[in-house]
């Protein structure tokens, strides 16, 4: 995303994200009031994902360590 919007800034391209994503229109004024919580849903949501699924798929703690994990 961030060289996408480095090659929106270097070729110059106006875009207007904010009414698109947020309802934000050019003056500043929301339309969306809820938006800021959902996003914040959104990213805790993947934040227990990420932590989840790999504590999930941890073996016991008596296993041994897989080959790859010895040196």
């Amino acid at each position: 995303m961030g060289l996408l919007f480095a090659a929106f800034a270097f070729f110059e391209v106006k875009y207007q994200l904010t009414k698109f994503i947020w309802g934000v229109d050019k003056t500043g004024v929301t339309n969306v009031p809820g938006a800021f919580w959902i996003s914040l849903l959104i990213l805790a949501g993947i934040a227990v994902y990420l932590v989840k699924v790999p504590i999930d798929n941890a073996g016991a703690a008596d296993e041994p360590a897989p080959p790859s994990a010895n040196f």
